[in-house]
């Protein structure tokens, strides 16, 4: 934005550099003698005023809530023809702000196109999200392909372990069945505008990725007996199957995790207590000497382990 005293704003063409940005002006939506907003060759929205223009008092909450609205339309549309649009409208906001200093019609037309933004910028997202994941699915769909072309290849590298091959097509199933998840879910997909494209994208190959990660935790699971056991005596099948559900399920994994988790920590803590029965008396008995650093410390260890050696050798005397 700038604002000058003269009133050359009339004499702006496509091509001129516009004085805020310094790029070429591509379009021009609204100019008088007094204002000119321009998108230049960027897709910047600028506006260059005459400081005979009487700012009504809520201007720079406008300003600020067109910048915004700027802003996101920048980060989430990825196609020109849309940005150019929506930009155009807010070239409108500020014209009637500006020129008319008409707030209420200002923010009328701000409140319609913000609505409009917020609704288009759903769909984008949720259609960038999908495609992440599809093509990460297809990516998966080729190495299972490939995987089952070359078996008897990939078994020879792997000297003959049918155990890992079923490791890896069931970490690979795991992935389509995140997928499936993915799409039934797809219409219900809710993103954060703020948060842009990129991270949409990510999380559509995340969730793909997640889905590798619950095929092969549950294989591994199945073949360690910790889940399903009877799984593993059965035909491979029946493990690709619970591969694909452990990576279209959001809960199987977490849940085993968590009941491993707290068989380990009850296991732990009950070895801790036995632990600390027997060290409670050794405890009692020592002196803490403070030190000033770790090394102090590690030799007072040494000491006392030392001192209990002599001890032990003097009453077996």
């Amino acid at each position: 934005m700038a604002t000058e005293p003269s009133n050359k704003f009339g004499n702006y063409n496509k091509g001129d550099i516009d004085p805020t940005t310094g790029y070429p002006i591509k379009y021009i939506p609204y100019q008088t003698s007094n204002l000119c907003i321009s998108i230049d060759s960027e897709l910047n929205l600028n506006w260059n005023a005459s400081e005979e223009l009487n700012f009504i008092p809520d201007f720079g909450e406008i300003i600020s809530q067109v910048n915004l609205a700027d802003s996101i339309v920048d980060r989430i549309f990825s196609r020109k023809k849309n940005r150019i649009a929506y930009k155009k409208i807010l070239a409108e906001v500020l014209s009637r702000a500006l020129e008319d200093s008409d707030s209420k019609s200002a923010r009328n037309i701000l409140k319609e196109v913000n609505s409009r933004i917020l609704q288009h910028s759903q769909e984008e997202i949720r259609i960038n999200y999908i495609l992440s994941a599809f093509f990460s699915v297809i990516t998966v769909g080729l190495l299972i392909i490939l995987s089952i072309v070359f078996e008897k290849d990939i078994l020879n590298f792997l000297g003959n372990d049918k155990n890992t091959f079923t490791i890896i097509i069931a970490t690979l199933l795991g992935g389509i069945g995140a997928f499936i998840t993915s799409f039934f879910r797809f219409q219900n997909y809710k993103g954060s505008i703020i948060a842009g494209l990129f991270i949409h994208r990510l999380d559509g190959s995340l969730r793909v990725f997640y889905g590798l990660i619950a095929g092969m935790t549950i294989c591994l699971a199945i073949k360690g007996k910790v889940f399903a056991g009877f799984a593993d005596t059965q035909s491979t099948w029946l493990i690709y199957f619970f591969a694909v559900v452990a990576g279209a399920s959001e809960a199987l994994i977490p849940n085993l995790i968590k009941q491993t988790e707290k068989e380990t920590n009850f296991r732990d803590s009950k070895d801790l207590k036995f632990k600390g029965t027997e060290l409670s008396n050794e405890l009692e008995h020592e002196t803490i000497i403070p030190s000033a650093d770790m090394t102090d410390a590690k030799n007072h260890t040494l000491n006392q382990e030392n001192k209990e050696e002599i001890l032990q050798k003097e009453s077996s005397e």
